[in-house]
Protein backbone atom coordinates (compact mmCIF):
# COMPACT_ATOMS: atom_id res chain seq x y z
CA UNK A 1 0.00 0.00 0.00
CA UNK A 2 1.24 3.50 -0.79
CA UNK A 3 0.11 6.63 1.04
CA UNK A 4 0.03 10.29 0.25
CA UNK A 5 0.04 12.56 3.31
CA UNK A 6 -0.65 16.30 3.19
CA UNK A 7 -0.38 18.61 6.19
CA UNK A 8 -2.50 21.74 6.53
CA UNK A 9 -3.23 24.44 9.05
CA UNK A 10 -6.54 23.30 10.58
CA UNK A 11 -9.52 25.63 10.74
CA UNK A 12 -12.55 26.79 8.74
CA UNK A 13 -10.63 27.01 5.44
CA UNK A 14 -9.30 23.46 5.87
CA UNK A 15 -12.82 22.22 6.63
CA UNK A 16 -14.25 23.98 3.55
CA UNK A 17 -11.51 22.52 1.35
CA UNK A 18 -12.03 19.01 2.73
CA UNK A 19 -15.78 19.21 2.05
CA UNK A 20 -15.03 20.12 -1.58
CA UNK A 21 -12.42 17.38 -1.86
CA UNK A 22 -14.82 14.80 -0.41
CA UNK A 23 -17.47 15.44 -3.07
CA UNK A 24 -15.14 16.43 -5.91
CA UNK A 25 -11.85 14.55 -6.01
CA UNK A 26 -12.59 11.50 -3.83
CA UNK A 27 -15.12 10.09 -6.35
CA UNK A 28 -12.44 10.44 -9.05
CA UNK A 29 -9.91 8.61 -6.85
CA UNK A 30 -12.43 5.85 -6.16
CA UNK A 31 -12.59 5.12 -9.90
CA UNK A 32 -8.83 4.58 -10.10
CA UNK A 33 -7.67 0.96 -9.85
CA UNK A 34 -6.15 0.14 -6.50
CA UNK A 35 -7.91 2.87 -4.49
CA UNK A 36 -7.64 1.98 -0.80
CA UNK A 37 -8.98 4.86 1.28
CA UNK A 38 -9.10 8.62 1.78
CA UNK A 39 -8.98 10.31 5.19
CA UNK A 40 -9.30 13.89 6.39
CA UNK A 41 -8.21 14.35 10.01
CA UNK A 42 -8.32 17.13 12.60
CA UNK A 43 -5.47 17.03 15.10
CA UNK A 44 -5.64 18.60 18.56
CA UNK A 45 -2.45 20.51 17.73
CA UNK A 46 -4.18 22.65 15.08
CA UNK A 47 -2.92 20.50 12.26
CA UNK A 48 -5.12 19.08 9.52
CA UNK A 49 -4.17 15.96 7.57
CA UNK A 50 -5.27 14.55 4.25
CA UNK A 51 -4.29 10.93 3.65
CA UNK A 52 -4.94 8.78 0.59
CA UNK A 53 -4.04 5.11 0.12
CA UNK A 54 -3.46 3.23 -3.14
CA UNK A 55 -2.02 -0.19 -3.88
CA UNK A 56 0.90 1.00 -6.02
CA UNK A 57 3.27 3.95 -6.29
CA UNK A 58 2.19 4.43 -9.92
CA UNK A 59 -1.49 4.70 -9.05
CA UNK A 60 -0.67 7.01 -6.15
CA UNK A 61 1.29 9.26 -8.53
CA UNK A 62 -1.67 9.32 -10.92
CA UNK A 63 -4.01 10.19 -8.04
CA UNK A 64 -1.70 13.01 -6.92
CA UNK A 65 -1.59 14.40 -10.48
CA UNK A 66 -5.39 14.22 -10.66
CA UNK A 67 -5.65 16.02 -7.32
CA UNK A 68 -3.24 18.77 -8.40
CA UNK A 69 -5.18 19.44 -11.60
CA UNK A 70 -8.53 19.34 -9.81
CA UNK A 71 -7.28 21.58 -6.99
CA UNK A 72 -5.93 24.19 -9.42
CA UNK A 73 -9.48 24.60 -10.70
CA UNK A 74 -11.62 24.03 -7.60
CA UNK A 75 -9.58 25.29 -4.65
CA UNK A 76 -8.00 28.49 -6.00
CA UNK A 77 -10.09 30.75 -3.74
CA UNK A 78 -8.88 28.83 -0.65
CA UNK A 79 -5.28 28.14 -1.65
CA UNK A 80 -3.71 31.21 -0.02
CA UNK A 81 -5.26 30.46 3.38
CA UNK A 82 -5.18 26.66 3.16
CA UNK A 83 -1.37 26.62 3.26
CA UNK A 84 -0.70 22.96 2.43
CA UNK A 85 2.74 21.63 3.17
CA UNK A 86 4.74 19.65 0.70
CA UNK A 87 3.24 16.36 -0.33
CA UNK A 88 4.71 13.36 1.45
CA UNK A 89 4.40 10.07 -0.47
CA UNK A 90 5.05 6.97 1.61
CA UNK A 91 5.06 3.20 1.34
CA UNK A 92 3.16 1.58 4.19
CA UNK A 93 5.02 -0.91 6.33
CA UNK A 94 1.84 -2.52 7.68
CA UNK A 95 -1.89 -1.96 7.79
CA UNK A 96 -4.44 -3.84 9.86
CA UNK A 97 -8.10 -2.95 9.55
CA UNK A 98 -11.09 -3.91 11.67
CA UNK A 99 -12.31 -6.12 8.83
CA UNK A 100 -9.07 -8.10 9.03
CA UNK A 101 -9.22 -8.51 12.81
CA UNK A 102 -11.22 -11.78 12.80
CA UNK A 103 -8.74 -13.30 10.32
CA UNK A 104 -5.81 -12.19 12.47
CA UNK A 105 -7.53 -13.49 15.60
CA UNK A 106 -8.10 -16.89 13.98
CA UNK A 107 -4.47 -17.10 12.85
CA UNK A 108 -3.17 -16.27 16.34
CA UNK A 109 -5.67 -18.61 18.02
CA UNK A 110 -4.57 -21.53 15.79
CA UNK A 111 -0.93 -20.69 16.48
CA UNK A 112 -1.46 -20.70 20.25
CA UNK A 113 -3.81 -23.69 20.50
CA UNK A 114 -1.88 -26.04 18.23
CA UNK A 115 1.59 -24.79 19.07
CA UNK A 116 1.81 -23.73 15.45
CA UNK A 117 1.22 -27.15 13.86
CA UNK A 118 -1.68 -25.95 11.68
CA UNK A 119 0.11 -22.78 10.63
CA UNK A 120 3.36 -24.64 9.99
CA UNK A 121 1.65 -27.29 7.90
CA UNK A 122 -0.02 -24.72 5.67
CA UNK A 123 2.89 -22.32 5.32
CA UNK A 124 5.98 -24.47 5.79
CA UNK A 125 7.24 -21.86 8.25
CA UNK A 126 8.70 -22.09 11.72
CA UNK A 127 6.44 -21.74 14.75
CA UNK A 128 6.53 -21.18 18.49
CA UNK A 129 4.55 -22.72 21.33
CA UNK A 130 2.52 -20.47 23.64
CA UNK A 131 3.67 -19.95 27.22
CA UNK A 132 1.19 -20.61 30.08
CA UNK A 133 -1.35 -17.77 30.29
CA UNK A 134 -0.33 -16.35 26.93
CA UNK A 135 -3.39 -17.67 25.11
CA UNK A 136 -5.84 -15.76 27.33
CA UNK A 137 -3.73 -12.60 27.23
CA UNK A 138 -3.52 -12.59 23.42
CA UNK A 139 -7.22 -13.43 23.16
CA UNK A 140 -8.10 -10.35 25.28
CA UNK A 141 -5.90 -8.15 23.07
CA UNK A 142 -7.44 -9.47 19.88
CA UNK A 143 -11.02 -9.09 21.07
CA UNK A 144 -10.36 -5.57 22.36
Amino acid sequence: MHASVRFYQDGPVFEAAMRRIEVGIVPLWQRLPGFGAAYSLHCATGLGLGITLFDSAETLAAANATAAAWGATHLTDLAAELKPSDLCSCETLFAITAAERPVLADMVRRQLVTGGETAAASSGGSTATAHPGQTAQVQRLIEG
